[in-house]
């Protein structure tokens, strides 16, 4: 009765303005002091499953990666947008958003960290790097959007630009499956977990990338356009 009681008593104050705009002021601090928060550690920990929850050394082995830097923010540039994507349908609008700038901003910032640690480097040089991946990460960020959205080809050509950077003597389609089978398996298990599970720590592992290796030993995909 208690919370019956109380939803009545919001609908009948947004009759009038000034009730109205309390509401809209308590609703202001209700995202500073718990939304916002939540966005910030949930961006922190969505960032911790896109790195450290991912071997990869195992998909450099698997996927007969370089292993370089190059190729770890391919796979982590991956696994963010998985992340981003599912967060965008939180009912909450602003604090999916949030979570996603803050998942984006600590991939930039450990980005910069990780390219000092290379060796040394201009400042300007290491800025316009940076700029180059932005650059990629927005495009890559439309293309597999596209290619979850619509078929198994699509996805396949995005996954052969994102991480294989379009070689045109790429040749290892059967590797184009096992990712394809990864993204839309991750992608459908993230779906299924509790949307305030994705803003924990530990709240959520990766479907491993063996199970989609065991699973894709055949199949039909053997053209990328």
């Amino acid at each position: 009765m208690l919370a019956r009681s109380s939803a009545m008593y919001t609908r009948s104050m947004s009759t009038n303005p000034s009730h109205r705009y309390i509401q809209r002021v308590k609703d202001s601090f209700q995202w500073t002091f718990v939304h916002s928060s939540q966005a910030e550690r949930g961006g922190d920990a969505l960032y911790e499953a896109a790195v450290d929850k991912v071997d990869h050394a195992l998909w450099f082995k698997r996927f007969a990666l370089p292993d370089t830097f190059v190729s770890w923010f391919a796979i982590t540039e991956l696994h963010a947008w998985m992340c981003a994507q599912r967060v965008m349908d939180d009912g909450f609008s602003r604090r999916g958003q949030g979570a996603r700038d803050n998942l984006i901003k600590n991939m930039w910032t450990d980005c910069e960290t990780r390219m000092k640690k290379l060796g040394p480097m201009a400042s300007k040089k290491r800025q316009d790097g940076l700029f180059e991946l932005a650059d990629h990460f927005k495009l890559m960020m439309f293309v597999y959007d596209e290619g979850l959205n619509k078929d198994d080809q699509l996805l396949a050509a995005a996954l052969w630009r994102g991480l294989f950077h379009r070689d045109e003597k790429f040749t290892e389609f059967h590797h184009l499956r096992t990712l394809v089978h990864y993204v839309r398996s991750n992608v459908d298990h993230l779906d299924k977990v509790p949307i305030g599970k994705l803003y924990e720590f530990d709240g959520f592992t990766w479907k491993p990338l063996e199970e989609s290796i065991k699973a894709t030993s055949g199949g039909a995909l053997n053209q990328v356009t």
